[in-house]
This record gives C-alpha cells, sequence and structure tokens, in this order.
C-alpha cells in the first residue's frame, strides 16, 4: 500500500510503513520549534524526575500502582504520630498525562496495611493488615471502601496475583495459600488450597518471601530462604526444584518467559540468573552493596532494572554489563518499584516515591561484551550490507545492520591483536588485516570461525619501508544485478600508494603518494572513484581512480597542505572533514582550496567518526560520551549525550540511524531523533530500501591445528600486480606462492601427477591435521598383503589392497587434547622417539575403544581402521604414524555396524574379559557391572582404566540401574579422596565428571582436590567446580564450603587453605573456562 506524502514539496510515492515511522517525528519538530536546520538538537539519557510526593516524617507503609484506561492510579497507606488518622492516599493522571494527588480516605480502625495489591478481575484493592486479616477495599472511583474482611492463617509476607486463574497468592512461614474470590455467594474472598510442610517439601521455619507466576508454562516460583521451589498453578503440586543457591536469603524474583530466565535478588546485594530449563544456576554478580529489593524487566530494550536499600536504580544489559544508574537519597532506600510504561518506572521509599523518566533516546543493538576497536558499515552489494567489528579480545565479528545478529566471527588469532587497518572484500569474501609489516593476513569469511585463507607478502626481502600502514576498499559501478567491482588498496611505510586485491588480471603501478608514511585512506565509490591519503609528511593527497581494459589507473587530482598532523580524516564529495589534534573539525574545499574550521564548546576528545553519503552527515564521538552530528556545511545537527565513554560510532543505513558502541555493547540511536525536519523530508524523498537480512553461517568447529598460521600459504606480490585470489597461486606469471610443508608428505593423486591439487572453496589444504609420515617400502609390505589394480583416492588417503584383515586402532602414546590437537612440541619430537614402545591392548579392550569416553575426540578426529595382518611383536609409532590417518568424513554404513555389532556383544565380551579379576555369576547387567566395580580394587592402572571404560560403555548402550548408581558414586568417590594414589585419584575424578555422578555432597572432596600437589588433578577439580556447581570465584566457593555436612574440624582446615593457597587456583580456573 502506498499513500501520498503532503509534506514533502515534490509529489512521491512511499511505503505505508514508512510514512507513519517519519511524518510523526516531522510535526512534532515543527510544534516544538526545531524546524530550522541551524537549531541544534540536545538529548540526553540521563534519568530525570517526573513525579515526587514525600511525607516526612510519617511513612507511606505499601504502595501499589497499576495503569488503567484513565491512565495509571497509585495507592498508598500513609501513617505517622503527626497525623489525626491513618489513611489512604491515591494519585491519578491528568488529562496532560502528568502524576496529581486525588484523594485522601481516613482509616477508621487502628490497624496498618503492611502489603496492599491491585486485582484487575474485581477492580478492587487487597490489604494483608498488621491484625491477620485481608481486607478487600473498593476502587478509588468508588470510595475506597471496605468491602469484605478474611482471616489470615498467618502473618503475611509477600502477596502475588495470577492473572491465569484470577487468584491471590500469599506467602508466609512454611506455608503458601492460595485465595479464590466468591468461592460462594456470602463470600468474597475464601481459601482454596494450602501449601505446607505436609503436603510439599516447604519446612516449618523456611521463610516465603517473594512469589511469581508464569502463565505460559503454568507455574509457581517461589523464594524459600537461599532456595527457589517450583509449583504447578492448576494441580498445585509441586515441582522439580532448582539446583544451587544463592550467597544469601533471595528477597525478590523476576520472571522472562522469552529468554527462559529466572532473576533473583539476595539480602547481599547479588544477583542470581537461573535457567528455567535446566534448572540450574547460570550467572551470579554483585549488583548492590545492600539488599536487593526489587527488579523489572524492560520489553522492548530486554534490560534488566535492580533497586535496593542502599539507593540505587541499576540497569543492567543481559551480560551483567552496568548500563545506568540512578540515586535516591532517601533513608531506607528504595523499598519497592514498578514499571510504569516503557520509558517510566515508580520508586517506593520509606517516606516518599518518585516516577522517573528513563531514557528513550537508543535501544540495545548488539552485545558485543566488551568495547570495539573497529566498527565500520562495508557495501556488499545492491541492497546488501554488514556490519564489520572487532573487539578489544581481538575478535572480528560480521554483525547484520538489520537484526543486530553475529553473522560469522573469526578464530582469535594473536596476531590481531596488532592490525592497524581492515579491509573487506565482499566479491571475494575475504577479509584483508594489516600490521604494520610487509605481510597482509587474510581471513575467508565464507566459514565460521573464519580461518586464514593466506597471506600476502608485498617483499620479498622482508623490507620494512615495504610495510602496509593503511587499507581502503573501493567500490565501483557494477551492474545492477550484480556486486560492483572491489579494489582494495595499500598505503605503505615509504608513501607508496598501491593496489593489493582487485578482480582477475588486473594491475596497477604504484604510485608515490606521500614522503612518509602513508596513515590513513579514505574513498568515495562511483564510476569514477576517489582516494583521499592522509601522509605522515603533514599533507593531504586526493586521487581519482578508474577502471581501464585489465589496468587500474590512479591520478593526482589535489595535493594540501593542512601543516598540522591530522587526527582523522573522510573523504566527501568535493571535500574533506577532518579532525585536528586540538579536537577540533575542520572541512577542505577539493574546489576553490578553502578551509573552514568549527569551534566545539567543550573541545572533547574525538576517537572515532563516521560518514553517511546519502545525507551527508558526519558523526563523531569519543571517551566524553557525546555523539555529534555535523552536516556537509558545517553545522552542528545534534548533541546526544550518553553517560558512558564511546568505542566507536558509525552510520546503520541510508536512513541515518546510529551505532554506538559502549558499556560493553553496540546500542542504536534511530535518525528519527536527531535529524532535522529537512532532512527527514529527505528520507522520505529518497525512501531508502531496507537491508537485506541475512541468516547466520553455520559454526563449523576444527581442529586447532586448521588455524595454524604456520602453514599457511604465503603469495609474493610482484611490483605492480595485484592478488585477486589466492587460487592465483597456480599462475606462475604473475605471482610466486610458498607451497605449504604438508603437501609432501601425503600419497594421493597430487603426487601421481605433479600438479597442484585445485583447492576448494570451503575445504583448503591447510585445513589439515599435522602431516602424516610417508611410508616407506619395507611398511608398505607389512600392511599390505596382496597388491590390486589402486582406485582413484583423494588427497591424503592411503592406497590399500581389497583383500586386507580388520585390524582395530591402536591408542596412540603422545598426549592429544579433548579436541584432537596435537602439539607441535610432540610433533618436532616424533623421529626422536620413534623407539618408544606402545604397550598392547588386549582384544576386549580394543573393542570397548569403539565408544570413546572423550566425545569432542569421536566428532572431530575420526581414524581409519587399517587392514593389515596382525603382528606379534608391539607396535611402533614409527609403524603408527604409516597407518594412520585424519578424514572428516568416514563411511557411516561401516561405523554404524561396528556399533551395532558391538552393543549386542558388549555384555558378553565385557564377562568374558582377561582383566576382569571378578567373574560375574550371570550375564545379566547388574551381575556384570558388579564385577566391574569389584575389579576396580586393583592396583594395576590398566585393568582401573579398562574398568572405567567398560562401565561408561555400559551406561551409553544401557543405563545404570538407580541401586547401581548409588554404589558406583560411593565407590569413585572414595577412590578419589586422599590417600589413593595419584593415577587412581585422577581416573576416578574423570569417570565421576563424564558419567554426571558428582552430587551436591560431594563439592568438599572435589574442593580439597584445589590444593593437591598434582598439576593434572588440581586442573580437573578446577573443572569439576565450575562446570558441575557453576562456582566461578573463591568467594562462592567457600560460602558453599561452610554449608557442607561435614565435619567441623576438617570444614574449618580446608576452608583456610582453600582461602590462603586456592585464590589463584580458582581464579585462573575460571578465566580458563569462561574468559573472565
Amino acid at each position: 500500500m502506498y499513500v501520498s506524502c503532503p509534506a514533502v514539496s515534490k509529489p512521491c510515492l512511499l511505503p505505508c510503513c514508512l510514512y507513519h515511522y517519519l511524518i510523526p517525528p516531522c510535526q512534532e519538530r515543527e510544534e516544538d520549534g526545531h524546524e530550522h536546520d541551524e537549531d541544534t538538537l540536545y538529548l540526553d539519557a540521563a534519568p530525570s524526575i517526573q513525579f515526587r510526593y514525600s511525607c516526612v516524617p510519617n511513612y507511606i507503609q505499601c504502595l501499589t500502582a497499576f495503569t488503567g484506561g484513565s491512565g495509571m492510579t497509585v495507592v498508598g497507606f500513609q501513617w505517622g504520630h503527626k497525623l489525626d488518622h491513618r489513611q489512604m492516599k491515591v494519585w491519578k493522571q491528568n488529562k496532560r498525562g502528568k502524576l496529581a494527588y486525588y484523594k485522601s480516605v481516613p482509616m477508621e480502625n487502628n490497624y496498618k496495611v503492611e502489603n496492599l495489591i491491585f486485582i484487575p478481575s474485581q477492580r478492587a484493592f487487597v490489604g494483608a493488615c498488621s491484625d491477620l486479616s485481608l481486607r478487600v477495599f473498593s476502587g478509588p472511583g468508588q470510595g475506597m471502601v471496605l468491602q469484605y474482611r478474611a482471616i489470615l492463617l498467618g502473618s503475611v509476607l509477600c502477596m502475588h496475583y495470577c492473572k491465569d486463574t484470577e487468584e491471590l497468592l500469599t506467602g508466609g512461614i512454611g506455608i503458601i495459600t492460595f485465595w479464590g474470590f466468591w468461592t460462594s455467594l456470602d463470600v468474597q474472598l475464601g481459601i482454596v488450597r494450602v501449601l505446607d510442610w505436609n503436603c510439599c517439601s516447604l519446612r516449618s521455619d523456611s521463610t516465603v518471601c517473594a512469589l511469581v507466576t508464569e502463565q505460559q508454562s503454568s507455574t509457581l516460583y517461589a523464594l524459600c530462604d537461599r532456595r527457589i521451589k517450583s509449583f504447578h498453578l492448576k494441580h498445585k503440586k509441586e515441582l522439580r526444584s532448582f539446583c544451587g543457591r544463592g550467597q544469601g536469603n533471595l528477597r525478590c524474583v523476576l520472571s522472562n518467559w522469552v529468554q527462559r530466565y529466572l532473576y533473583t535478588g539476595d539480602i547481599s546485594g547479588c544477583v542470581q540468573v537461573w535457567s528455567q530449563d535446566s534448572r540450574s544456576l547460570l550467572q551470579e554478580f554483585h549488583a548492590h552493596s545492600r539488599c536487593v529489593s526489587a527488579m523489572v524487566l524492560r520489553p522492548n530494550t530486554q534490560t534488566l532494572l535492580t533497586s535496593s536499600q542502599d539507593g540505587w536504580v541499576k540497569e543492567w544489559s543481559c551480560c551483567g554489563e552496568l548500563l545506568a544508574k540512578l540515586f535516591l537519597d532517601d533513608s531506607g532506600g528504595v523499598r519497592s518499584m514498578w514499571l510504569i510504561n516503557e520509558h517510566q518506572i515508580l520508586c517506593h521509599s520509606l517516606s516518599s516515591f518518585y516516577v522517573w523518566q528513563l531514557q528513550s533516546i537508543y535501544k540495545p543493538f548488539h552485545s558485543s561484551g566488551c568495547g570495539l576497536q573497529y566498527l565500520q558499515r562495508v557495501e556488499c552489494g545492491p541492497g546488501r550490507t554488514r556490519i564489520l567489528a572487532m573487539s578489544q579480545d581481538s575478535i572480528v565479528q560480521i554483525i547484520s545492520p538489520v537484526s543486530g545478529e553475529m553473522l560469522l566471527l573469526s578464530w582469535p588469532f594473536l596476531l590481531l591483536e596488532r592490525a592497524l587497518a581492515f579491509a573487506y572484500n565482499p566479491g571475494q569474501e575475504n577479509l584483508l588485516v594489516a600490521f604494520g609489516t610487509p605481510e597482509v593476513l587474510v581471513l575467508d569469511t565464507s566459514l565460521c570461525p573464519c580461518p586464514a585463507k593466506g597471506i600476502l607478502c608485498v617483499s620479498k626481502h622482508h623490507d620494512q619501508d615495504e610495510s602496509v600502514m593503511s587499507l581502503e576498499v573501493v567500490m565501483m559501478a557494477g551492474a545492477d544485478n550484480r556486486p560492483p567491482p572491489c579494489l582494495v588498496f595499500s598505503g605503505h611505510r615509504n608513501g607508496k600508494l598501491q593496489l593489493l586485491s582487485a578482480p582477475p588480471r588486473f594491475h596497477c603501478q604504484a604510485r608515490k603518494a606521500h614522503q612518509g608514511a602513508v596513515l590513513q585512506i579514505s574513498s568515495l565509490p562511483g564510476p569514477k572513484a576517489q582516494l583521499c591519503c592522509c601522509g605522515e609528511d603533514e599533507q593531504l593527497s586526493v586521487w581519482s581512480v578508474e577502471v581501464r581494459v585489465e589496468r587500474v589507473e590512479l591520478a593526482l587530482i589535489i595535493r594540501i597542505s593542512p601543516h598540522s598532523r591530522l587526527m582523522l580524516t573522510k573523504l566527501m564529495p568535493g571535500l574533506i572533514f577532518a579532525v585536528s589534534p586540538g579536537y577540533s573539525l575542520l572541512l577542505y574545499s577539493l574546489v576553490d582550496d578553502k578551509r573552514l574550521a568549527m569551534e566545539r564548546n567543550p573541545p572533547t576528545a574525538i576517537t572515532c567518526m563516521d560518514y553517511c553519503a546519502a545525507l551527508g552527515l558526519v558523526a563523531v564521538s569519543g571517551p566524553a560520551g557525546i555523539v555529534e552530528v555535523w552536516d556537509n556545511r558545517g553545522i552542528q545537527l545534534a548533541e546526544v549525550r550518553l553517560g558512558a565513554p564511546v568505542s566507536q560510532v558509525c552510520f546503520a543505513n541510508a536512513r541515518g540511524d546510529l551505532l554506538a558502541c559502549f558499556s560493553g555493547s553496540i546500542s542504536i540511536i534511530a535518525g528519527v531523533r536527531y535529524l532535522p525536519v529537512s532532512l527527514l523530508k529527505q528520507v522520505l524523498v529518497q525512501a531508502p530500501p531496507d537491508d537485506l537480512l541475512e541468516d547466520p553461517v553455520p559454526f563449523l568447529p576444527r581442529l586447532s591445528s586448521s588455524y595454524d598460521l604456520g602453514v599457511v600459504p604465503k603469495v609474493l606480490l610482484k611490483p605492480g600486480e595485484a592478488a585477486p585470489e589466492l587460487e592465483i597461486a597456480h599462475s606462475p606469471s604473475t605471482v610466486k606462492t610458498i607451497p605449504e610443508p604438508d603437501l609432501d608428505t601425503c600419497r594421493g593423486s597430487s603426487e601421481r601427477t605433479g600438479t597442484t591439487p585445485k583447492r576448494e572453496r570451503r575445504g583448503s589444504q591447510y585445513f589439515t591435521s599435522p602431516a602424516v609420515k610417508k611410508l616407506s617400502k619395507q611398511e608398505e609390505q607389512i600392511t599390505t598383503t596382496e597388491k590390486t589394480e589402486p582406485e582413484s583416492l583423494e588427497r591424503g588417503q592411503l592406497e590399500m589392497s581389497q583383500q586386507q584383515l580388520d585390524v582395530e586402532p591402536v591408542a596412540l602414546g603422545w598426549p592429544v587434547a579433548p579436541d584432537g590437537f596435537i602439539p607441535n612440541s610432540v610433533i618436532r619430537n616424533w623421529g626422536q622417539n620413534q623407539e618408544q614402545q606402545v604397550p598392547e591392548k588386549s582384544t576386549e579392550a580394543k573393542a570397548l575403544q569403539g565408544v570413546s569416553m572423550d566425545k569432542h575426540l569421536d566428532e572431530r578426529v575420526k581414524v581409519t581402521k587399517v587392514r593389515a595382518q596382525r603382528i606379534s611383536k608391539p607396535v611402533t609409532v614409527k609403524e603408527l604414524s604409516g597407518n594412520i590417518e585424519v578424514f572428516t568424513e568416514p563411511e557411516l554404513e561401516e561405523e554404524d555396524f561396528f556399533k551395532k555389532s558391538l552393543k549386542e556383544d558388549l555384555l558378553k565380551k565385557i564377562a568374558q574379559s582377561q582383566w576382569l579379576a571378578k567373574k560375574p555369576k550371570t550375564g545379566e547387567l547388574d551381575s556384570v557391572m558388579r564385577a566391574v566395580m569389584l575389579s576396580m580394587d586393583c592396583v594395576d592402572p590398566r585393568v582401573y582404566i579398562s574398568c572405567a571404560e567398560a562401565l561408561y560403555s555400559l551406561r551409553e548402550a544401557y543405563g545404570i540401574p538407580p541401586e547401581i548408581k548409588k554404589e558406583l558414586t560411593l565407590n569413585l568417590v572414595r577412590d578419589f579422596q586422599k590417600g589413593n594414589p595419584n593415577w587412581k585419584r585422577l581416573d576416578a575424578l574423570k569417570t565421576l565428571l563424564q558419567m554426571d555422578l558428582l552430587l551436591e555432597k560431594d563439592l568438599f572432596a572435589v574442593a580439597e582436590a584445589l590444593t593437591d600437589e598434582g598439576q593434572d588433578l588440581r586442573q580437573l577439580a578446577r573443572d569439576a567446580v565450575a562446570q558441575v556447581y557453576s562456582i566461578n570465584t573463591k568467594e562462592t566457593l567457600l560460602a558453599r564450603l561452610h554449608h557442607t555436612e561435614v565435619g567441623p574440624t576438617r570444614q574449618v582446615e580446608t576452608c583456610t587453605v582453600i582461602a590462603h593457597s586456592g585464590l589463584f587456583l580458582l581464579q585462573k580456573s575460571s578465566q580458563d573456562m569462561f574468559g573472565i
């Protein structure tokens, strides 16, 4: 549907959604007097007070607020020694939307209303009074008249109304009561059901201090001291409780059905995040110095608001990062808080309440978790753009400009910490990164995580004068249905400007742009594109870029001498926008060589800048947290105060929406919030289309060796030649390729033909595991029994005959990480350790290896079963290296058959195993598992490991009966405790982790291992504490240990040792597991 726009000078047709999106802001600006472009619009994201009421020295015992057809209504019970009567006070919104005093209703009897709640279905209020009774009051329009009184079973600590069942819920000491309305003709409020220690796990002395219901799952969550209980709303039956506990008694709770989270706040000021699916504690952070009194969730921004008795109200992101805060200077702090609407909250203190207006300038766009070093919008073709970002932890991300969703990310190369410039080539799906050296790293953005595709070398002898200091992508004019040709230029330390990457067969002669290093490059796209270079010689040079037949020509347009080194520069049509060392803004004209200086007051530091070509706008920002928007005439249009240092800023689209990174996340500021009327009308005329919404690239984990820069191919560029793609390596006339080391070590079709194999788009040669040693002639005779005609195999596969015997895979003796990565030190020492013998395992032990105890190794590394004749002598590493090869796609039919046959004969093989010291009485599962557990009482590590593998295989195939599981847990915990050999403790703890047998009561035994002398045992204990018990800090561990049911003497001794020597160990575990 299209409508005509009367606010624009010339007629145009606009989408209806865009019309309703932009026309109201235009009318509001004209009414507010901001129709002139010269008027700077000032926006502040800091909260502001909209209404305040105080009754000092009296008290507001309880308060409630609700929104109806006539607006917001606030009702509070007020009492004090200077009041003649205790009274109910009512405030309502007037026609202008402001909250104002409405009426006071005196209370005749001498009781206090301790809790007050509004019942929407009855249009009435229910108050829990100090005389152990519930009173029902009519609405403010009916005079707040007392309608009914019900007797309570005990004191009420919390109240909650369930809209789904239309029931009132009250919580007290060891009891939860369900109240129904009009249970009979003469009973307006009566008891429906009572939950106490007689029918559920509630203890008689437990305190139910908060209740919340979730309509979608029909679940009631109750806070009982440090635990969370859950009940079914309709059946009134208890459900599975949550595992874990807070540091203090829980005080408030909030449910988020969208994210499936449950938020709680405790008396110590900590906020916990729980998973409703797994019923476990996900995260805990310290939010306040005193008790957390209330929590609300802003639905549009998905941010969490918390209030506390310390007087602070804070806003948190979904990652637990502080976004904003405000302070209420009242005694007792904030007692309760309500969310009135998206941008207003009501805070209640002991003698007053406030209505605060929250910021509505920006909305969360993408949670990066930390600051950004780089943020830029990159063009990828007609209607397709992306946001390129690099975080401070050296991870490159590509984000969708529409949804803010991360499309892909790079592997965390340490080399990225020294990155100086980026250039994204959408045609080849490459990301070029410069580091101030003669080498440029090329990342493959068609895969996630992005591996290294190659390294471009601009100097044969690694001359530092040829170091690449800056990069820039120039988008030339292309066809409507094709991506435009993309040229990547590089600026060097010696002042040269060179074409680094281009479509095939293109070349360009390098030009001398400056006497010093080329520090910055910016460009304008189009059929006659332009480049602007800023050099170390304090000069600006502008070049025209034209594409001829198989060549690119650079021609100098103008050279400008600013007589000072500029901080930032940006090329605009006919202008250069620059930032001086004193942080003033400069405009240089390319027509008449004039300069316009724009003074800023105050001249705050500027560290980032971006340009919107569609609207001719420039946005600058810095550590002061102020985003300034200027036009191409040197007029400041808007100033937005965000209240936090801004690390990066860029435009998200052609409508002027701004992206700003601060407080560890990227937020978006809509253009309709700050653009003047003339630019809003220009957006209506242009009607820019939305960017295409892309799906994220599937995350495909690979071996760590796949991202080793030591095996990445290097491409040497000749002067004047560009590197269009890394596949150009087989064209010797253009570039010279440094061959990969593993090409000569594997036998395949490439060795027989003598040619370089062609690379696949999503499976390059350098994504292989470490090189496999080549078989000698004698070893080939051992592994084959009869020569047959060889088949055509892919690169890296071994030629084997058709008639061979099966040999089970033999475990290797070198250390292998869980992801299958073999350290480089082990690879280098293979030749030195060839005489090392690997012990031969029994047939039963080999059969058990079919079900690996390491799932990560099973999924990522598949070892082929070599068919060869069995030999009686021990197998050496030299022989194994010739018979084992890593590949990614095994034959599924053979693997499935092997697992099926293994499951059928598993019990029989284990029962007949030679290492089984205690033979089972029968072939049943219980008898076999008991025999295996009895055989674990041995001193032979090989027998113990075989027993553990057998138990794991039985668990995967059949499961563990409950009585066997309890006995097995006790035996493994006993083997893990002190006094046993180190190998036995290590294997026992590993088996407990792999079989998920650790319980809450076993935390003390695991914590004791944090101070053990064995490094392997300490590391495994760290992983157990973090994964099983969700403990990330020493303080949390000590608090949990104090509640462990062990002897007091042993408890004090262990806690003392951990407090002094376990701090570093636990912090190291937190860094390794969670990246803290």
